[in-house]
């Protein structure tokens, strides 16, 4: 691959929009991937439709507007609409109640899954610069399905996004209503992992700069990209970005990491962050 390429292939990883889908027993199904994650954005068509996986690690689930019945290890478990849950690994189920949608997260990303993502191909080579998830943080919480209502975490969570970490992730609920203050933005960048931001509600733009190096194939113009549900911006390494809703009304947007970050999880931000060995 020439550096006119690898430039190419990078720009594509800031947004990667819903795609081609999967199909099965009423539903559709979407997959994004980050370097160490993989996101399923299903769209639920009809009550009672069934979701399974069999993953070596903890999966994240997420419901932003449905019930759903979660099942792993003999264990049936009733998760609300506006929840995040973590199934452990192995087999396990997800049943939709009603119509919607359900969003999965996988990290690492399983390898029966990885050619499903609509950017499979950005993929081939690793990202330069992002960290591996290394040995998975050690679970020591109470076994079997966890459930976290969000509306009853907020208040735990302060003024911060409430988040959730596993072994190998951290997801973060990050909820607004109306317009940004456009005089209060936080761009911001990470040295060294991958940001994957998934627009679930409302409208958003992401604006983009990639710093000048060395490397002038690597320079590009600023982007201001307007995001709809069901788009996952990936922000690479280095990259400086901020986030701006559009409109009125809800905006809901979910933050993942993985590997889970360490200074998430030292300043208390990861709210059971206690159920998992410390870093």
């Amino acid at each position: 691959m020439n550096e006119a390429s690898v430039a190419e292939r990078n720009r594509r990883r800031f947004v990667a929009a819903n795609g081609s889908r999967t199909r099965e027993s009423g539903i559709a199904t979407s997959y994004i991937r980050l370097q160490n994650a993989l996101v399923a954005w299903s769209e639920v068509l009809s009550a009672g439709a069934l979701l399974e996986q069999r993953t070596a690690a903890e999966t994240v689930v997420v419901l932003p507007e449905a019930d759903a019945v979660l099942r792993a290890d003999g264990e049936s478990v009733n998760a609300p609409a506006r929840s995040i849950s973590i199934l452990p690994a192995g087999a396990s189920s997800i049943e939709a109640k009603a119509p919607g949608y359900i969003i999965r997260v996988f990290a690492p990303v399983p390898e029966a899954l990885a050619n499903l993502a609509i950017n499979a191909e950005d993929y081939r080579q690793p990202c330069a610069g992002v960290n591996p998830i290394g040995a998975p943080l050690t679970y020591s919480g109470a076994p079997g399905i966890r459930v976290y209502p969000i509306d009853q975490f907020k208040a735990a969570a302060g003024r911060r996004p409430p988040s959730f970490q596993t072994g190998t992730m951290n997801v973060m609920w990050i909820e607004r209503e109306g317009l940004t203050d456009r005089t209060k933005l936080d761009p911001h960048s990470h040295d060294d992992f991958e940001e994957g931001a998934l627009v679930v509600a409302g409208e958003y733009v992401e604006h983009l700069r990639t710093p000048w190096a060395a490397d002038a194939w690597a320079w590009r113009e600023d982007e201001h990209v307007t995001c709809r549900p069901g788009t996952l911006i990936i922000v690479p390494p280095t990259v400086i970005h901020t986030t701006e809703t559009l409109g009125t009304g809800r905006h809901l947007m979910l933050n993942i990491f993985a590997p889970a970050r360490s200074d998430h999880i030292k300043s208390g931000m990861v709210l059971n962050a206690e159920d998992y060995s410390s870093i």
